[in-house]
């Protein structure tokens, strides 16, 4: 089990690499100092119904990458690194992909989802602000990420559910005040780009979430004709390890299956 974790922690992953019996892939993309693995659950299931299924490393955020060097990437980096995933994904089945983002992975999904090369968007506790003191924090970080480059993750994250805490792990246990600043100024950019989503879409997320706010995702979304948001109450940040997870699971697959 520790060999599958360390894979999934530090490689991308591509599950029904030649033999899908389904033709049009499914793009799963991690969240902040995360990795594979956060959806891994996921996947797994989507596998299983013949899907190919693709789980990019988002640049700098796991063990495999350089501390140091993780603010580096500009949300414009994110960005094009997915589009190019895509593209690929389109040359590949001929067919658009559906695309899943859970946290700061869902801000930059939001955003390449306005671009016209997707069929269906699934966002999991997408990340456009903290819940709490978002600009409090963000500031603090602009001002000090250059004296205190780097903190320790306290936690491996927030997950109501004790065994779901045990199965989950990061992608790494360290901060770049950097990195974090520049996920703020990402999920900024994707609140003005979450109007312009005109394909069907569905949020999941938990009005209990201690990262992303579920409050504002609510009021940038709600109302919307393309968009389902559906309340996981029981569960923090990591839905797909917590409480909710099997509910979680069958609504999402439900969605991105469905014609």
């Amino acid at each position: 089990m520790r060999k599958v974790i360390n894979n999934w922690t530090k490689k991308g992953q591509i599950l029904n690499k030649t033999l899908p019996t389904q033709n049009r892939s499914i793009i799963l993309v991690h969240g902040f100092v995360g990795s594979p693995y956060d959806m891994k659950p996921l996947a797994d299931v989507l596998a299983d119904k013949g899907y190919r299924v693709v789980i990019p490393l988002v640049p700098g955020q796991t063990s495999s990458s350089k501390i140091l060097a993780r603010g580096g990437y500009t949300p414009q980096d994110y960005v094009n690194s997915l589009q190019k995933i895509v593209d690929n994904e389109i040359k590949q089945t001929g067919l658009l992909p559906s695309l899943v983002g859970f946290s700061m992975g869902g801000a930059t999904s939001t955003i390449v989802a306005t671009e016209g090369k997707i069929y269906k968007l699934a966002l999991i506790a997408p990340f456009f602000e903290l819940t709490k003191n978002h600009t409090l924090y963000t500031n603090i970080a602009s001002r000090i990420k250059h004296y205190i480059p780097v903190i320790l993750k306290l936690s491996k994250g927030k997950i109501n559910y004790k065994d779901g805490k045990k199965q989950y792990f990061p992608g790494s246990y360290f901060i770049s005040l950097s990195a974090y600043y520049q996920l703020s100024k990402l999920g900024q950019l994707a609140k003005l780009r979450a109007a312009d989503i005109d394909i069907p879409a569905i949020i999941i997320g938990s009005h209990n979430d201690e990262v992303a706010s579920f409050k504002v995702t609510k009021d940038l979304f709600e109302g919307h004709q393309h968009v389902e948001i559906i309340d996981y109450p029981n569960s923090n940040h990591i839905l797909l390890y917590d409480y909710d997870k099997e509910g979680c699971i069958q609504r999402l697959v439900e969605f991105l299956t469905q014609n």
